[in-house]
């Protein structure tokens, strides 16, 4: 087999939510709707990051409940 014949199955991290086309059009329709309307009444977009420092997520506090990803 070469390396273009080569599949990879992709896994996905538990508790993690994966979408098949089928939810995805919608919810994508969904969303350009409200992005819509916000932009509409005068809202900037805003996006921010999915990864974030531990410090910045707890604020210090080692009592917080955090997912951490560990190779």
């Amino acid at each position: 087999m070469s390396k273009l014949e080569l599949k990879i199955t992709p896994e996905f991290p538990g508790g993690t939510v994966v979408y098949d086309p089928g939810v995805m059009i919608p919810r994508l329709e969904m969303l350009n709707n409200i992005r819509y309307v916000f932009q509409n009444f005068g809202f900037s977009p805003l996006e921010t990051p999915i990864l974030q420092k531990e410090i910045v997520l707890t604020g210090g506090d080692s009592d917080m409940r955090i997912f951490k990803i560990h190779e």
